[in-house]
């Protein structure tokens, strides 16, 4: 199935970005999204990336099943150093959040990512706009699991 990209509306862009040559183009949905995509593909290493890669089904901690689809996947070999230190695995799963909105959805994240790891028995890390346009070496804060 062909993924739709809603027009831009306002401050909310939506498009195609370049990945590099021979990668071809793929979908993003928010401008911070556009530049993960661009941050990624710059490391050493990188192969290759999708956008809205699965859909997971998980239980809330209500009982309630609910549905997720993580932001992007992305495969690198070899898997630089500094990304390994910081959770990323050579296949890992990336949702894409400003810093004070993941602070304000900690519980809800740390779900997805527990969700995502147990199903897919791939990481699954958080990216905001601190570590993705942050100049010089990438600082990360990630959640802790419960």
């Amino acid at each position: 199935m062909t993924r739709r990209i809603p027009l831009s509306h306002g401050a909310h862009l939506t498009g195609w970005h370049p990945v590099r040559p021979g990668h071809g183009a793929v979908p993003f949905e928010s401008a911070l999204e556009r530049d993960t995509i661009t941050w990624v593909s710059q490391w050493p290493g990188f192969c290759w990336l999708a956008t809205q890669p699965v859909t997971l089904e998980y239980r809330h901690a209500d009982g309630c099943l609910a549905h997720y689809t993580p932001d992007l996947f992305v495969v690198f070999d070899p898997l630089p150093s500094a990304l390994r230190a910081c959770g990323f695995g050579t296949e890992t799963y990336i949702e894409v959040k400003y810093a004070r909105e993941a602070a304000q959805r900690v519980d809800r994240l740390n779900q997805l990512r527990a969700a995502v790891e147990r199903q897919t028995q791939r990481p699954w890390v958080l990216l905001t706009e601190r570590e993705v346009r942050s100049t010089g070496r990438p600082r990360f804060q990630w959640l802790p699991l419960p």
